[in-house]
């Protein structure tokens, strides 16, 4: 695709806002809780995007997994454990490169926009500001403890707000840095960027933050963790039947190729059929974080 950057990202933001609205259609109608527009975007936001045209023309391909667990980190504050949600969804781009493909990922804690108002857990808030030393689980059992720095807020951890629907606005997400948040009474609901704005922007690496490849995560402990995580979702099955009937259905053909390919896991099938086969694992705490979106961009050439 020959055009400007700015050009490029606007096409892609366009691309991604005609499709969020309709993230949630293929799923059962009914009350959607907070899980299940992780599940949205995660499963029902790559499908669409996958099938429409310019998505190839931006050079772009889309794959998403979503389990559903209740995957927990728990942190020490003042002598005391505290076990929050690490976050919803990890947003991972991978640019494939000639030489070199190169990764971006981002942590998105997902909330319920309610009366015009944001409001955050300061448990929760406190891991994507300070970064305390951290081990996933409720009870520490020699566990690995991860210590992501620097200790403040950055774009590689961020919130993302639902906005129900009404007569006149369509289904929309926002995403809000942490150090923009108040804990306390929240702040108004237009605050922040829309998600086709931050998607725009990520695979642009003009937002998010940069891992190292897989083979090199060891030495960078953010890239450590997001490595972790993605080996973990790879391996625990799905459990929300609210929004699927079928239990095997956990990553699309899109991130089950990238899983083969990372992780070298050749009893995992591509298709969506058969992508549940892998054994899960024992504690469903261990998952990390219950979703992934992952955006594959081809920049070779």
């Amino acid at each position: 695709m020959k055009c400007t950057l700015r050009e490029y990202r606007n096409c892609v933001k366009n691309l991604i806002k005609s499709c969020l609205p309709k993230c949630m259609d293929s799923f059962p109608p009914g009350k959607f809780q907070e899980p299940d527009y992780t599940a949205g975007l995660a499963m029902g936001l790559p499908m669409l995007l996958n099938v429409d045209k310019r998505t190839a023309y931006c050079g772009l391909r889309f794959g998403g997994c979503y389990i559903h667990q209740k995957p927990y980190v728990t942190y020490v504050d003042n002598s005391k454990s505290v076990t929050r949600e690490l976050g919803d969804l990890l947003v991972l781009c991978r640019e494939r490169h000639e030489r070199e493909d190169r990764f971006n990922a981002a942590l998105l804690q997902l909330k319920m926009a309610k009366d015009g108002c944001k409001q955050v857990d300061s448990g929760q808030l406190k891991i994507y500001t300070k970064w305390p030393e951290f081990y996933f689980g409720r009870k520490h059992n020699l566990k690995e403890l991860y210590d992501v720095y620097p200790k403040m807020v950055t774009q590689g951890a961020l919130y993302a707000f639902v906005h129900l629907p009404n007569d006149e606005i369509p289904l929309q997400f926002t995403v809000a840095s942490p150090g923009e948040l108040e804990v306390q009474n929240g702040i108004d609901s237009t605050h922040g960027m829309q998600l086709q704005e931050f998607l725009a922007d990520f695979v642009i690496w003009q937002s998010g933050r940069a891992i190292s490849r897989h083979e090199e995560h060891v030495k960078d402990p953010w890239s450590h963790l997001i490595w972790d995580i993605v080996e973990q979702l790879r391996g625990i099955t799905f459990k929300r039947k609210r929004i699927s009937n079928n239990a095997n259905v956990r990553f699309n053909r899109e991130c089950g190729t990238f899983f083969n390919f990372l992780l070298s896991e050749k009893q995992i099938d591509e298709t969506i059929q058969d992508a549940g086969t892998v054994k899960p694992f024992a504690d469903d705490e261990l998952a990390g974080v219950p979703g992934m979106l992952f955006i594959d961009r081809d920049v070779k050439g």
